[in-house]
């Protein structure tokens, strides 16, 4: 979309919001198919003030070559993980070791 940043900034500011209650969602999926016009626009959000969180992570391939191509503030594990937690060893160690990955980065995480 055309001007995309420019318009949620004068959404946001038209509507006497402050920039730091609103997130930023950009799945894994998105990713893939990105750009570096995505990159660009990730990083004008963040400039203005906005944080940008990455959906979904783990549900893809791409993941952890997103983190080192893109700067988020937040991770969101994908709901898959959490969902089967208890359905085996692996979500049980997955989780955490993705959380401690995800904070040596600088980034909030979310599950």
């Amino acid at each position: 979309m055309p001007n995309l940043v420019e318009k949620i900034n004068n959404l946001v500011t038209g509507a006497g919001l402050s920039r730091s209650l609103i997130k930023i969602e950009i799945t894994e999926r998105d990713l893939s198919n990105s750009t570096s016009r995505l990159k660009e626009q990730i990083d004008q959000l963040r400039s203005y003030g906005f944080e940008v969180w990455m959906d979904d992570f783990g549900s893809g391939y791409s993941s952890l070559n997103a983190l080192n191509d893109y700067s988020f503030d937040l991770v969101k594990i994908d709901m898959v993980f959490v969902r089967h937690l208890d359905d085996g060893q692996l979500n049980r160690l997955l989780i955490p070791e993705i959380a401690k990955v995800a904070h040596k980065l600088g980034l909030k995480v979310l599950a």
